[in-house]
């Protein structure tokens, strides 16, 4: 039931071409010896909001007591 939340980030490509993928040591062609894939939790299907936004906002609220009004001054204020 999670995974139906769940969405892959943009997959970004940073492989080099052969040519640049030569060991100056050796001569032998370098492999690929890792790769990080960043999976995020959708919160509201089509919003903007990141996780981590939505998890500052409910935790300014429902944890230090910040109305809701508070916060959105407090982002004006911080340019956001």
């Amino acid at each position: 039931m999670l995974n139906d939340f769940m969405m892959d980030g943009p997959m970004v490509d940073h492989s080099l071409p052969e040519d640049k993928r030569i060991c100056p040591d050796c001569g032998t062609v370098m492999q690929e010896i890792g790769r990080k894939v960043r999976r995020s939790l959708v919160i509201i299907p089509g919003s903007f909001a990141s996780p981590e936004a939505a998890a500052h906002i409910m935790t300014q609220k429902f944890v230090m007591g910040s109305p809701l009004y508070r916060q959105e001054q407090e982002f004006k204020y911080a340019g956001i």
